[in-house]
């Protein structure tokens, strides 16, 4: 029978679910984009959650979950040079991709932390995409946004859902 200190050693050396996802897109991060930019509609994708921002110049936005910033230039284009853009990510890898995207872009800045909480307040609009679906209480951590954002503001959700379209449906009935 295991005395306790080893079944706390074993439970401690047991690595915490957000570790996991940190490794796995720091491990992927450099095959993240192609696989993104094989994926049928997801460019499309890209520019009309931007768009349903309704973002002006020299507002500031966030992007909870940024990646590899592969969002990170449609919000920028649409705030200007006098806006704010933010990526937030926790994981490091895919942060080093999305450095090196932006790095022509000054008003583009990004932070490591967790989102479901950032370190900010007091911002136009939110975009997560592919995100809310992480998260052990998802509507808790949207609301969290909807806070950041308060009234007036703007929040974009952008997340995998069962096709209802039968072309779709036939090929992947899942």
């Amino acid at each position: 029978m295991p005395s306790d200190s080893s079944v706390s050693a074993q439970r401690s050396s047991t690595p915490s679910p957000s570790a996991v996802a940190q490794s796995f897109y720091t491990r992927w991060a450099t095959l993240y984009d192609t696989i993104a930019r094989r994926t049928p509609g997801v460019g499309r994708l890209r520019h009309d959650a931007a768009d349903a921002l309704g973002v002006d110049a020299g507002d500031t936005v966030v992007e909870m979950g940024c990646g590899t910033g592969a969002n990170l230039p449609y919000l920028a284009d649409r705030v200007g040079p006098e806006g704010t853009v933010v990526g937030v990510d926790f994981a490091p890898g895919v942060l080093d991709v999305a450095r090196d995207r932006m790095a022509a872009s000054p008003n583009v800045h990004l932070v490591r932390a967790d989102a479901t909480r950032p370190p900010l307040t007091d911002v136009d609009a939110v975009l997560a995409t592919f995100v809310s679906g992480m998260f052990a209480d998802p509507a808790d951590v949207v609301s969290s946004w909807a806070d950041l954002v308060g009234p007036g503001g703007r929040l974009c959700l952008v997340d995998l859902a069962r096709t209802t379209d039968p072309t779709w449906r036939a090929l992947n009935p899942v």
